[in-house]
């Protein structure tokens, strides 16, 4: 049996070895009572004595003393814990003290892009965070890797074997599909889950409440998005996206953002996230068949490629085609110079990604990085890094920060068994033998609270653990790299007038410039922006009659070349050509001359030919 006692800072463990000795070491009791009985009941009397002991037995009997609430009971309880002899052990720890080493679980993919950089992150962020003892006052971390291989199967495996031994908190998952699965064995181990780069909207809901976020959801983006498409009038998108949590979950963001600014997806296509390049093919080319050109693609950079290749091929990425991608793809554009085919499938496409306030803490970050990396590779890889590199350095500081104010609150990390579960519910599993952390939700309240300064700005949490006052930057893809053509700002929309950048890291935006976008060069090269719709490739133009007649030339003239090409004129034909101009779409058409040119056609021939379909109009 033992019994913990909190008293002022510090913490009294007593271990007796049997209960049955009660009774004998009660007895000692009044032998040395009386030599510390006035000190001790001053200290009751002040409040320093917790109003309880708690009991523990290896029988699970759990014997609660609230009752013994008269100072003299509890002095007389606890000098037969300190004098009491026959074999009892105490330990004296001071309550405040922090332990020399604390383990910090990762799950990543690290055979992935993100998954590289962000691995080179954590380690990173771990060095410099044991390097300065103001922070953790000489707790060391220590992190543990899990390969997740950006599967829930397997991210759920790597997770077990972190939460066995045991981890604080865990950084990740990488990847919004195993995210929803470990998210519920953090809910059950009170362990928190801190991504950077887990996207999924669905994840902020209050089913997740150990998931916590330093990227930023895809409801914001695709708020984003919807405000490009409404900014430049169009009314109908394509959605390309990845057939998972991930991807389904995202688009079904967007769709509601859409709702907001009058424009609706038309076509969904879900992709098998296991696709080859054939099955890709095959479901462009259907939509190169469909009328609709503004293409939305939200997938994971390797999909992705895969798809602009075959869209290149397929040249469904000349002049007319409008593709928009989410930060998923955006955030490797400015790392793909060496990929000839891949950079020119992707020229003139649109992107959002989280803005990244310019400040003297991400200079001296990205400097040690460019040396680092550099190293590692010999100097022969590449030292850009993404977003979801950055927010995983600022995840460990989090992390870290959040751990200072625990401690401060004289808190400590215990684990214990959890709820026994029957057999036939899985109660001899592994997962049911996953031991609980007993401070878990206060450790995951000082996550919540805790602000700071990162390379990426100001970290704060909402309620929901989603990070606040989040800004997305626009980009447009010309030559070797992204260029920035505007921001957007739920409070503001789109916009290429910044004045100035606020401490939070966030825009601050002249609400009185009109939401506008820097010149944009899209796919082919244009300037001029596509129409949302054009006539599929297996349509017909519309033949548009025109009456060759004699007579009131200034409204309908036909003429002949030299090169025996006709040519249309007149006040009709120019008012025809104008009003297409107004329409959120292409219309091919052909000129069609009726009539013998010496006299005026029979208007009643004309409309059977219309009638007919000899003519469209």
């Amino acid at each position: 049996m033992f019994f913990c006692l909190p008293l002022l800072h510090l913490q009294w463990r007593f271990t007796i070895p049997s209960s049955n000795k009660l009774c004998v070491m009660l007895s000692s009791l009044s032998t040395h009572l009386s030599p510390l009985l006035i000190s001790w009941r001053a200290m009751v009397g002040s409040g320093c004595l917790a109003p309880a002991l708690c009991c523990f037995c290896p029988r699970a009997c759990h014997v609660h003393l609230s009752l013994l609430q008269a100072p003299g009971i509890r002095v007389l309880i606890l000098l037969w814990l300190l004098c009491a002899s026959g074999g009892a052990q105490w330990i004296v720890a001071d309550h405040a003290a922090r332990p020399a080493t604390l383990k910090i679980g990762a799950l990543l993919a690290p055979h992935s892009t993100i998954g590289r950089e962000a691995k080179r992150s954590l380690e990173l962020a771990v060095k410099h965070v044991n390097a300065n003892r103001s922070v953790l006052h000489g707790t060391a971390l220590e992190l543990v890797w899990g390969d997740t291989n950006c599967s829930a199967f397997q991210g759920a495996s790597a997770a077990m074997d972190l939460m066995s031994e045991p981890v604080v908190a865990i950084a990740g998952p990488q990847t919004s599909v195993v995210s929803h699965f470990v998210a519920h064995m953090g809910a059950a181990t009170h362990v928190p889950l801190v991504s950077f780069s887990a996207t999924d909207p669905s994840l902020s809901e209050y089913e997740y409440p150990y998931f916590v976020r330093l990227s930023c959801s895809d409801r914001v983006q695709m708020e984003a998005i919807a405000g490009v498409v409404g900014l430049f009038g169009w009314r109908e998108v394509v959605a390309l996206y990845s057939d998972d949590d991930f991807g389904t979950s995202g688009i079904s963001a967007l769709s509601d953002a859409l709702l907001g600014v009058g424009a609706t997806i038309v076509n969904h296509v879900g992709l098998d996230p296991a696709i080859g390049r054939d099955g890709i093919g095959s479901a462009l080319t259907q939509l190169a068949q469909m009328g609709s050109r503004i293409l939305v693609v939200h997938m994971q950079p390797i999909m992705g490629r895969i798809l602009f290749n075959e869209a290149h091929y397929l040249k469904m990425t000349s002049t007319g085609y409008v593709w928009i991608v989410t930060e998923a793809l955006s955030s490797v554009l400015d790392n793909i110079s060496l990929d000839d085919e891949f950079l020119k499938a992707t020229q003139g496409l649109i992107g959002t990604r989280t803005f990244i306030p310019v400040s003297k803490k991400l200079q001296t970050f990205l400097h040690e990085w460019k040396q680092l990396t550099t190293n590692e590779t010999a100097g022969r890889g590449d030292t850009h890094i993404t977003t979801y590199g950055l927010y995983a350095y600022d995840t460990i500081w989090l992390i870290a920060h959040a751990l200072h104010r625990f401690f401060s609150e004289n808190r400590s990390f215990t684990f214990y068994p959890s709820n026994v579960f029957p057999t036939d519910a899985g109660g001899n599993s592994e997962l049911a033998k996953l031991n609980v952390s007993q401070n878990g939700f206060l450790f995951l309240q000082c996550i919540l609270d805790t602000e700071f300064t990162g390379v990426t700005g100001k970290i704060k949490l909402d309620k929901k653990g989603d990070l606040e006052g989040s800004s997305i930057e626009i980009v447009n893809m010309v030559g070797r790299g992204l260029r920035t053509i505007g921001y957007w700002t739920s409070a503001t929309g789109c916009t290429r007038h910044v004045s100035r950048l606020a401490n939070r890291g966030t825009l601050q935006i002249d609400q009185n410039n009109p939401q506008e976008l820097d010149g944009v060069i899209w796919p082919g090269g244009s300037l001029k922006v596509p129409h949302e719709w054009v006539i599929p490739n297996n349509g017909k133009p519309l033949l548009i009659g025109v009456p060759n007649k004699t007579g009131y030339k200034e409204f309908v003239d036909i003429t002949v070349g030299e090169d025996n090409t006709t040519s249309f004129h007149g006040f009709c034909t120019d008012v025809f050509l104008a009003a297409l101009t107004y329409l959120p779409y292409s219309v091919p058409y052909t000129f069609v001359a009726y009539g013998n040119g010496n006299s005026t056609p029979n208007y009643d021939d004309l409309v059977e030919q219309i009638a007919n379909k000899v003519c469209s109009s």
